[in-house]
C-alpha cells in the first residue's frame, strides 16, 4: 500500500489541481474560509461533476471516512499528518507546511 503527499499550495486561499487516486483521476477544489479559519475543499471527477463537497480538513481523520463507498469516492483513506508542534488544524499558510494531506492507497 503506497502513501501520496497532496501537492498543496500554502500561498494561496483558493486553488485545483488533479491527481490520479487509485488509477482514478479525481480533481481537487481547495478553499480557506478565513472567518472559520478553516480550509475545506471539494472532489470531483475528471469531468468536473462535483462527488462530495464542503468536506472539512482536519487533523488525523479520514476525511473520507463517511463518503460511502459506492458513490465513486476514492478507494483509500485521506489523513492529514501534523508535522508541527501543536495538533491543530491548519492555517491558511500551514497547509502543506506544517500540516500535510496524505492519500493511502485503498486494498
Amino acid at each position: 500500500m503506497a502513501i501520496l503527499q497532496f501537492p498543496t499550495i500554502r500561498d494561496l486561499a483558493h486553488y485545483t489541481f488533479e491527481l490520479s487516486l487509485d488509477g482514478v483521476v479525481f480533481r481537487l477544489k481547495f478553499k480557506y474560509n478565513s472567518r472559520e479559519e478553516a480550509w475545506y475543499f471539494n472532489v470531483s471527477d475528471a469531468n468536473n461533476v462535483i462527488l462530495r463537497a464542503g468536506l472539512k480538513v482536519v487533523n488525523e481523520w479520514d476525511l473520507l471516512r463517511l463518503w460511502a463507498a459506492r458513490t465513486g469516492r476514492p478507494l483509500g483513506e485521506i489523513v492529514t499528518v501534523n508535522l508541527g508542534d501543536v495538533p491543530a488544524p491548519p492555517t491558511l499558510n500551514q497547509l502543506g507546511e506544517d500540516v500535510v494531506l496524505t492519500y493511502n492507497e485503498g486494498a
